[in-house]
């Protein structure tokens, strides 16, 4: 790894922000966010990975109309508090649609209809999850966060960010987190 702890938001493209004991009793506690953008114009942005909603992907597109040949039991996440109704998807680099943004080389997400489409006729990523909403800070935001000690950050592996019971995301990132540490200095 090139920086294992980085301390401005241009080094985590691509890593997770994982929620530190500061956030708590705050919409953050226990958040893991995966960072996938960052711009010194528009500040950074990402999905929040570990908060399953109440509505399937299925009611999702039933919803919008769409009918789907395969069944999408798995819940729609909240991904932020940011722009609630837009629909977008973390998934595996294998697969693509029109919108789809490469983050790191096995992660990219998208946010067009096309990749509903896609779905609805069984062209699906190898794993996925399907977001309402993001995180965004304004230039400056995150690092101030950072420097508070709100956020520790972990690299982004699909076996963190596609972890199946999404309520576990948050202490396997903490242990990844501890892990490192103990890495780094022993």
């Amino acid at each position: 790894m090139d920086n294992k702890f980085p301390t401005t938001a241009v080094g985590l493209k691509g890593k997770c922000l994982v929620a530190t004991p500061k956030l708590k009793n705050t919409m953050w506690e226990e958040s893991v966010i995966f960072l996938t953008d960052y711009s010194k114009q528009l500040g950074s942005k990402g999905f929040v990975i570990n908060r399953p909603s109440t509505t399937s992907i299925n009611k999702l597109l039933e919803q919008l109309d769409m009918y789907s040949t395969p069944d999408f039991p798995e819940a729609v996440h909240l991904g932020g508090p940011v722009r609630e109704r837009s629909i977008a998807m973390v998934h595996t680099g294998e697969w693509y649609s029109a919108s789809t943004t490469p983050v790191t080389g096995q992660i990219s997400y998208s946010w067009d209809d096309f990749m509903l489409e896609k779905m609805c006729m069984m062209d699906c990523p190898r794993e996925f999850t399907m977001l309402a909403g993001m995180a965004q800070w304004a230039p400056g935001q995150l690092e101030k966060e950072l420097a508070k000690g709100s956020w520790l950050t972990v690299d982004a592996s699909p076996e963190l960010v596609f972890l199946e019971v999404k309520e576990d995301i948050w202490p396997e990132a903490v242990k990844l987190y501890s892990q490192t540490m103990f890495d780094e200095f022993f």
